[in-house]
């Protein structure tokens, strides 16, 4: 991946690229996980109608990407294609210590805390919020349940696939 003039890197994040190079989806076959009925179905149909129900996203982007600390609504299975990416997860229940944005924000699934730099006198709850933590390689199937904040950032060069259900 190269740089522009500006010195900046582009990273493709959160998109459907399967329904625009249709080909690749002979190159991927959605888990069977991803079809398991949860009773808490909440990815809107007209998203999914080219995937069986399931949105899919590709992530592609160079070493260094982050993805601030939030959460996702859906069932998430995040495959690793290549590269390597760390994440930090919290439980729901941690979403007091994490300082979300208001609900009537334009970001209220994210938390206002910079997990590059934490700033504790500004976020003291912040240091007791528990989490769990692992690096995802090639070949790796991360399933994220709703609800549950993550932080992402890419120890590499990276493309990844995530499929909400």
């Amino acid at each position: 991946m190269s740089m522009n003039e500006a010195g900046v890197c582009g990273y493709m994040a959160q998109h459907n690229l399967l329904d625009q190079a249709f080909k690749l989806k002979n190159d991927f076959i959605i888990p069977d996980y991803a079809f398991v009925e949860t009773g808490r179905r909440l990815v809107p149909n007209d998203q999914t109608a080219s995937t069986d129900g399931i949105v899919v996203n590709v992530w592609i982007g160079p070493q260094g990407t982050v993805s601030p600390l939030h959460f996702d609504n859906y069932d998430n299975l995040f495959a690793q294609v290549a590269g390597y990416k760390y994440f930090c997860l919290y439980s729901p229940s941690e979403a007091p210590n994490l300082y979300p944005y208001p609900p009537d924000s334009h970001m209220p699934n994210t938390s206002q805390v910079d997990m590059e730099s934490v700033d504790l006198n500004r976020y003291p709850c912040f240091a007791k919020a528990s989490s769990v933590e692992c690096v995802v390689e090639p070949g790796d199937l991360l399933y994220i349940p709703p609800k549950w904040w993550h932080f992402v950032r890419s120890h590499s060069y990276s493309a990844s696939i995530s499929m909400w259900f």
